[in-house]
């Protein structure tokens, strides 16, 4: 059976707190379910070419009408990239939605996730930082979705210290079909450890 972690304690949203835009739900036989919920993205602001044709010639080509349908095309451009990237986000990470299992979730790097959809790193960051979304367990902003190999390996040796780092190498090739060296592996156990040494925490 899978293991369920701990809901995070609810906390009153803050002022910075990352925008809901989306809820992912698991049918019983795993399939999910992935809905946007934020209105800005749900919609999109059309622009009727024909109307504006008329203003064009009623009132020139200016300045203030090229500055409010770049506008309209900029908020359209940000609903689409925050739709295509949260559900790129929850179909990676299926596995850590489903259960709130730390050892579940799969390292990705922000980076990577920019090459696969092909978007500029800078975009990724910014729907990252200001995006969340609600699983069946709880709120989870998407930074928390994009780990780096080095978190991943911090939460499996939190829950699975007696693993050597040849069961970490192939529990993240089972799992998540990473192919990590365990020459690379004991690097950042080395890391992890000297961390926590250094913190107090050993």
């Amino acid at each position: 059976s899978e293991v369920v972690g701990s809901p995070a304690p609810a906390t009153p949203p803050s002022a910075d707190a990352p925008e809901v835009v989306a809820e992912v739900c698991f049918e019983p036989d795993g399939y999910m379910n992935f809905r946007i919920t934020s209105p800005s993205l749900s919609e999109r602001i059309t622009i009727d070419p024909v109307r504006l044709q008329e203003w064009k010639n009623m009132y020139g080509d200016s300045v203030e009408i090229r500055s409010v349908v770049e506008a309209i095309r900029a908020v359209n451009e940000r609903a689409t990239a925050t739709t295509i990237i949260t559900h790129a986000l929850c179909k990676r990470q299926q596995a850590y939605l489903r259960t709130d299992n730390p050892a579940c979730l799969r390292p990705l790097s922000q980076a990577e996730l920019a090459r696969e959809l092909g978007y500029h790193r800078s975009v990724i960051s910014r729907v990252v930082r200001g995006s969340a979304l609600h699983t069946p367990h709880r709120r989870v902003a998407l930074s928390e979705l994009t780990p780096r190999l080095q978190q991943v390996m911090r939460l499996l040796l939190q829950a699975h210290p007696e693993w050597s780092n040849a069961q970490v190498a192939s529990f993240l090739l089972y799992q998540h079909g990473l192919n990590i060296s365990v020459r690379a592996l004991a690097y950042h156990r080395r890391r992890i450890l000297q961390e926590a040494a250094d913190a107090g925490t050993t």
